[in-house]
């Protein structure tokens, strides 16, 4: 108990320092380093990154069904803030809605049709609710929460709590599932292997775990932590960690992970447990990170414009590929007024499609929505909203070529 005490006083003592990064000294690096980008550059599945070579999609006018189209706060088809988006196998659409703690489900028609959890401690409600999914059979909806997986049998209308999972992980916000598993992202902070003896009174006497675990569906038990660390940092484990946190999409024996600010793709087969491949995207502007090693190490974000980032990994259904899309953002230091005026006219996202076997990037052309469920058959979407009163709407269409 009083090792684990001073781990957590140790790590919450240098987060509180994070935005504090002013000092420069010889131990400060800046991330992604010069080596991690040349790294990138010569994997052979690398691509570029381009916004320019397909002109924009702006809306898509064969939309067949839209569930949401609604401003009233209390109704039952109300949505803001959609996470994600799962189908179930009788065509039921299952939404994860963080702003509310709550899955919402409708029917193949966009009817409403119950609603699962609410906020709160107990069995089934949910803290701080996250990513949502289906175990490729279907047994199982698997929802994400702040320290917890929750586990659920659907059940004609209704949705049976089964188990929660605690996890004793930092920063666990996205999740995948095959038959038998369940994967999360995060990082966990254990003493480093030969400081068994310390006090741990020190900083680098802790290690960040590796940024993807196992959950077993039949035990419902943590199985282990696999996965590569970023290896560019001066050596803080907390830090390591969050540098290392990666989104992750899987297919039934293959996992796609992509660490969640820097642009370095990996391919894992569940089966053998190994890597099999690595790739990247190339000329991507993305946010930059200060780390100072210092008698109380420091890691910042260093401001910056015209930044990308990830809004999504999803797994494209009935095919072997996982849809990364990257979106552009607004200026740091941009007012209320300015970051609506974006969403509205300049906001927009490219699409990117991973090979789960080969690691081989497909750039698609550059949209004005956000995917949140793709399918060879159909995509449910959504263009970005500002406002809590408008409400968000998912638009749903089939694709032509089935």
């Amino acid at each position: 108990m009083i090792k684990k005490l001073k781990i957590i006083v140790l790590v919450l003592t240098a987060f509180f320092t994070t935005n504090n990064c002013s000092t420069n000294t010889k131990n400060t690096v800046i991330h992604p380093t010069e080596s991690f980008q040349e790294e990138i550059n010569s994997f052979n599945n690398s691509k570029a990154f381009s916004t320019n070579s397909e002109k924009q999609i702006e809306f898509i006018e064969e939309v067949r069904l839209q569930i949401g189209k609604e401003s009233d706060l209390e109704s039952d088809n109300y949505l803001y803030g959609v996470k994600n988006v799962v189908k179930g196998l009788n065509g039921d659409i299952y939404v994860s809605l963080p702003y509310e703690n709550k899955i919402k489900v409708f029917s193949e028609d966009g009817s409403y049709k119950f609603s699962i959890g609410r906020s709160g401690r107990g069995p089934g409600e949910f803290m701080t609710l996250s990513k949502i999914e289906y175990n490729s059979t279907f047994n199982y909806l698997i929802a994400l929460d702040r320290n917890e997986i929750d586990i659920f049998k659907i059940e004609k209308d209704t949705a049976i709590h089964i188990k929660s999972i605690f996890q004793d992980i930092e920063s666990s916000t996205d999740l995948c599932t095959t038959k038998d598993a369940i994967y999360t992202n995060g990082f966990k902070i254990v003493a480093n292997e030969n400081e068994k003896e310390s006090n741990y009174n020190n900083y680098f006497d802790f290690q960040a775990s590796p940024p993807i675990h196992k959950y077993s569906l039949d035990s419902l038990k943590y199985e282990k932590s696999f996965g590569k660390n970023y290896e560019y940092s001066l050596g803080y484990g907390p830090f390591v960690g969050k540098l290392s946190k990666s989104l992750v999409s899987c297919s039934e024996n293959r996992l796609v992970s992509i660490y969640e600010n820097f642009p370095k793709i990996i391919g894992y087969d569940l089966d053998k447990n190994i890597e099999i491949w690595e790739s990247g995207i190339k000329d991507l502007t993305v946010s930059k990170f200060k780390e100072t090693k210092t008698p109380e190490p420091m890691l910042g974000k260093v401001s910056g414009s015209n930044e990308f980032t990830y809004n999504s990994l999803i797994n494209v259904n009935g095919s072997n590929q996982a849809l990364l899309q990257i979106g552009n953002k607004p200026n740091n230091t941009s007012t209320s007024k300015e970051q609506m005026s974006f969403l509205r006219d300049d906001f927009f996202v490219v699409p990117i499609l991973i090979n789960y076997d080969t690691g081989q990037l497909g750039i698609l052309r550059k949209q004005k929505y956000v995917n949140y469920y793709f399918s060879k058959k159909e995509e449910i979407f959504s263009y970005p909203i500002s406002r809590i009163d408008e409400g968000q709407v998912l638009n749903i269409k089939s694709n032509l070529d089935e």
